[in-house]
């Protein structure tokens, strides 16, 4: 048995303070036991033996094991692991899948992670930490093809008060082919990725995840930062997986079942992701196991804590603000995104004048109104209405926007955001759109804050977009809730029409909202020649909602691959509304595309 002991180095961090003590790895017949003051902390086992690495025990400080190896339920289930179940390889037919979860059945299909022989595993010591570095092949069982090469980076961590054992997993994932890393088949949200299985004792435990929402109807399918479980009996523990800022599609997809412990951070959650030859794929995880109970402030601690210690160059969610995202003209901030993990659906504001008078309201007492964003009401798929519109309603039939990316460019004469999305189901981020979206803001236009928004929505199966709502024109597409003091205001068209009563409902290329409040302003939204169903429709309230879309009076139906590609513009700015004025911003709106 070899050895490896250093003296741990002082660590000094904001926030918890982390546990000092000497780290020792012991290497064993099938891996490593990493201890600390004579007790163990994790076992982690890799060998030519045996299809695939993993981590068993993983201990709490009080020394109590919160993972379970091979079950008779499920033999592949290996504590702490990290493995693909669907694995697309060039050349193959198109429903040919590779295996690396599971571990039975055809040999064609099957594969596993083994040792690379010609590159031996390293450990060291150092900084109160003890990290073991190991290079694998996945290989696949029936000819040896070698399908990837992955370098793993385990990191036991120094422990935080006595409290929690964390540990950072890093994974350099290389193909030697195109592949596509796939999703579950038939599960609405993927379990593969880096899993934990629970303890037989902490079955039927208790999740909570890094926006608040608890059990399982809370959190599978949520996009989080971190996601954590707790047994329900003696001696109370649990553990908790951290999703890294750097990692694509963070944050993440999360797979969470209780009728046995399971918690997977998912990268191909909802859908596969595709990983070129020679391309490295880097994954950075990290896995908590902590005494007592999931207690929201102690998780939280144990992220930034964690974050601290792996630095994240990508912006965090939590830390996005308007100085770093947002648009200003001459220091009046006049556009910026809303965070992502902050609402049902993504969402901008403040929208503002080029004086910085702010015409967006995130704060409306409809709690489902976020300054300007674009919904649909509800989508009809395989008998079921999904709302999209609400959010408050049973997980089930409740549709949630998720973000998948967010990227900001800056171009002379404009600022551009581009985002992905997924519109599937609050419950389990079952996608049944798939949304690409890129929104301008033309800052060569000095009389107006200037917005191009344009989205391709791509259907996962066969839909309908709802017109059904609760009023005879439907208000859902891109929508716009303007401030208290902004309503009561005058609406008028590109025809002339005046009031609601004869707006709402007409087509029209452009629709201005207006008020001589002090301080007067202007809204128009501007439908695009290229939409369907052009020239859109307008709905207006008298409390300052204002919107445009294609299904105000009729369904919208989308076949399976189907994309609907829609256009619009805004346009805000000071002062009463002046027919000729938006007239020209129209036609210069027009130009820019």
């Amino acid at each position: 048995m070899r050895v490896v002991v250093v003296a741990l180095i002082g660590l000094s961090l904001l926030g918890p303070v982390w546990g000092q003590a000497e780290p020792v790895i012991e290497e064993t017949p099938q891996g490593w036991e990493v201890s600390r003051g004579g007790q163990a902390v994790i076992g982690y086992m890799s060998s030519d033996e045996v299809p695939k690495p993993w981590i068993d025990p993983f201990l709490t400080p009080a020394g109590h094991n919160v993972v379970l190896t091979s079950p008779a339920d499920h033999v592949h289930h290996r504590g702490l692991m990290l493995a693909w179940g669907n694995v697309g390889i060039e050349g193959e037919p198109e429903d040919y899948h590779l295996v690396f979860w599971g571990e039975e059945g055809d040999p064609h299909s099957l594969g596993r992670i083994v040792p690379d022989p010609e590159r031996p595993a390293r450990v060291s010591t150092g900084n109160g930490k003890a990290t073991i570095t190991a290079d694998y092949l996945w290989l696949r069982n029936s000819d040896d093809l070698l399908v990837l090469r992955e370098r793993r980076t385990i990191t036991v961590e120094p422990p935080m008060d006595g409290r929690a054992n964390v540990i950072t997993w890093v994974s350099e994932q290389t193909p030697e082919m195109d592949i596509t890393i796939g999703p579950t088949p038939g599960s609405p949200v993927s379990y593969y990725g880096l899993g934990i299985r629970s303890a037989p004792d902490m079955d039927l435990g208790s999740f909570v995840n890094s926006n608040g929402r608890r059990g399982v109807e809370g959190c599978h399918g949520d996009r989080a930062e971190w996601c954590a479980y707790q047994g329900p009996s003696d001696p109370i523990r649990g553990f908790a997986l951290f999703d890294h800022p750097d990692n694509p599609r963070y944050p993440t997809g999360w797979f969470a079942m209780n009728s046995f412990g399971y918690l997977t951070a998912s990268l191909p959650a909802f859908e596969g992701y595709p990983l070129g030859e020679g391309e490295t794929l880097t994954l950075r995880y990290g896995a908590a196991a902590f005494d007592g109970t999931a207690d929201v402030a102690l998780l939280d601690s144990l992220y930034e804590a964690w974050l601290d210690e792996n630095p994240a160059q990508a912006d965090r969610v939590g830390a996005m603000t308007a100085e770093a995202w947002g648009v200003f003209v001459d220091d009046e901030l006049v556009f910026s995104p809303l965070l992502p993990a902050t609402t049902m659906k993504p969402a901008y504001h403040p929208l503002a004048t080029p004086l910085g008078t702010v015409v967006t309201d995130s704060t409306h007492p409809q709690p489902h109104h976020h300054g300007l964003w674009l919904t649909w009401g509800k989508v009809l798929a395989a008998g079921d209405a999904i709302d999209f519109w609400s959010e408050g309603g049973p997980p089930d039939a409740t549709g949630r926007v998720s973000t998948e990316s967010l990227s900001r460019t800056d171009r002379r004469g404009g600022v551009t955001y581009e985002s992905i999305h997924l519109w599937g189901r609050a419950s389990s981020g079952d996608p049944l759109l798939r949304e690409s979206r890129r929104v301008t803001v033309h800052t060569g236009v000095p009389e107006a804050t200037l917005v191009t928004f344009q989205t391709r929505q791509t259907a996962r199966r066969d839909l309908v977009l709802s017109a059904e709502s609760n009023e005879a024109v439907s208000y859902y597409g891109l929508c716009l809730q303007m401030p208290g003091d902004m309503s009561h205001g005058l609406v008028v068209n590109s025809r002339g029409s005046r009031g609601g009563a004869d707006v709402v409902g007409e087509g029209a290329t452009w629709c201005a909202y207006s008020t001589d409040v002090r301080p007067a302003r202007t809204v128009v939204l501007m439908d695009h020649p290229s939409n369907p169903r052009h020239p859109a429709t307008y709905f207006t309230l008298p409390t300052g909602f204002f919107s445009v879309g294609v299904v105000s009076t009729e369904d919208y139906a989308m076949a399976a691959d189907d994309t609907l590609s829609l256009t619009y513009g805004i346009a805000a700015f000071d002062g009463e509304f002046a027919a000729e004025k938006v007239e020209n911003l129209y036609h210069q709106w027009l130009q820019l595309q």
